[in-house]
């Protein structure tokens, strides 16, 4: 099974006939979602129409649960623009129905300096950034600042421009007080380099974003959560006070019991949300089935929204991975399986049974249409699988953006990213709701200076209150 796994997997060049006879029907579809109209707040709509309207370089911030992917979402679905929407993780790129930037730019994993960038000047996809209007970037606070930089260089180069991104309009979305660029400790090389470049991790330490003239938008409203004191209890984590009585407030929801909710826990690494959900399964008697997924085209692994080799069984806590047409779910709700049949699952979510049925997830690229003048945003590969994870545990890393109804934190050994504690906080809907399995340390709560100086040091135009 293995090695068919990764026959799959490495199949990227092959394609798939039928999915390339309907690239076409695919044009003008991305970032669309079938589910619920989204309907603006005011500060919403202020910033979408300065979206729309100018060509500004815009930052878009706001605290966790303030509408941020509503605001993108509606954007995609109503401009007049020619826009590519990217992402720094694969993850991060299926929830907003957009590409990955190292997929785009066909960068590889490695690190993208100045010199290699200029030397190589990437010619994949010039065609279409000598046309698109506006780059949209998610999860800015992930985006390294070498990515940052040499996404802008090889902009400048397919326009034969001096301007930072050659001119294209760039808004980035997201919080720089939640997760920030993963860089490892271990790559001694890559710190060195962006510590000496550019004195930082950060994408706002670079040339192009420092010459760009971005101006800083930050939603204020949230609708994630309604009690004013958990707010607030947010508010002091997201900017790093760890005083006592913040402490005391976080450490009275230590676990005394077991809970029967239908409740996921957050841990901070991989390895303990997948042991935990594999031991949660078997613990389980009843028959395990297995679902397996398909693949066409250009799909990676480490892109796919669920396992390929899906194990469940009646009775286990699960998560949707993808919105319902139908608006019965949304990505991220919990669910239990109830029963389970070759082509069909059963998920009962907030005591009402749904069926489940097999979905396809779409992995985008863009070509430009130099007849009208636009940009094709074409299927590029297809994983399809059951919208459904084992829920008992998953990473806070993979959380980030999603929220739930109650929640337990496991930080095992403790928190070591900044920002890692309040995109787990702040993923839950309510306090009453929130659980830890450990005590929450002083050093738990970690806020990274420069953002903090950073925030301190410009200008940000706010139009609501929260």
């Amino acid at each position: 099974m293995t090695n068919y796994i990764n026959k799959e997997i490495n199949n990227l060049e092959k394609g798939d006939m039928d999915m390339n006879n309907n690239i076409n029907k695919e044009v003008n579809n991305f970032g669309k979602m079938a589910n619920n109209v989204i309907q603006l707040g005011e500060e919403q709509l202020k910033i979408y129409n300065i979206m729309e309207n100018t060509y500004d370089n815009m930052l878009i911030l706001g605290k966790a649960g303030t509408g941020k992917s509503e605001l993108l979402k509606y954007f995609m679905r109503n401009t007049t623009k020619r826009v590519i929407l990217l992402a720094p993780t694969g993850v991060g790129a299926h929830n907003v129905g957009g590409q990955t930037i190292h997929s785009f730019f066909k960068f590889d994993t490695g690190l993208q300096d100045r010199q290699r960038t200029i030397s190589e000047w990437y010619e994949h996809n010039s065609d279409v950034l000598k046309n698109v209007d506006t780059i949209i970037i998610d999860e800015i606070s992930m985006v390294r600042p070498d990515i940052f930089e040499a996404m802008s260089l090889i902009c400048t180069n397919a326009r034969n421009s001096i301007v930072p991104f050659g001119g294209i309009q760039v808004v980035g979305f997201g919080d720089l007080f939640q997760l920030p660029p993963v860089v490892s400790d271990d790559d001694k090389g890559v710190i060195d380099y962006l510590t000496d470049t550019y004195h930082s991790t950060m994408f706002f330490s670079t040339p192009s974003f420092i010459d760009g003239d971005f101006k800083i938008y930050e939603l204020e409203h949230i609708y994630r959560q309604e009690d004013y004191d958990f707010k607030y209890l947010l508010n002091e984590v997201r900017n790093g006070n760890k005083t006592p009585e913040i402490l005391e407030k976080l450490n009275n929801r230590i676990l005394t019991s077991d809970i029967k909710d239908n409740v996921i826990t957050l841990t901070t690494t991989r390895k303990a949300s997948d042991i935990m959900n594999k031991s949660k399964l078997e613990e389980i008697k009843n028959e395990e089935f297995t679902y397996f997924g398909a693949i066409k085209g250009n799909m990676k692994k480490d892109s796919f929204p669920t396992d390929y080799e899906l194990k469940l069984k009646v009775g286990a806590q699960v998560m949707m991975v993808a919105n319902d047409g139908k608006g019965r779910w949304v990505n991220g709700t919990v669910g239990e399986i109830t029963q389970l049949y070759p082509n069909e699952i059963i998920v009962k979510i907030d005591g009402i049974e749904h069926s489940v049925e097999r979905y396809k997830w779409r992995k985008l690229k863009h070509i430009y249409n130099s007849t009208d003048k636009s940009i094709e945003r074409v299927v590029d590969g297809e994983f399809e699988q059951f919208p459904i994870k084992l829920a008992w545990a998953t990473t806070i890393h993979r959380s980030q953006g999603k929220t739930y109804s109650s929640v337990v934190i496991d930080l095992v050994k403790g928190a070591f990213d900044c920002g890692q504690l309040y995109v787990a906080l702040s993923r839950c809907t309510s306090f009453e709701k929130l659980y830890l399995k450990t005590r929450v340390r002083p050093a738990d709560i970690k806020v990274n200076q420069e953002v903090i100086n950073f925030m301190k040091n410009h200008e940000i135009i706010k139009f609501g209150e929260v």
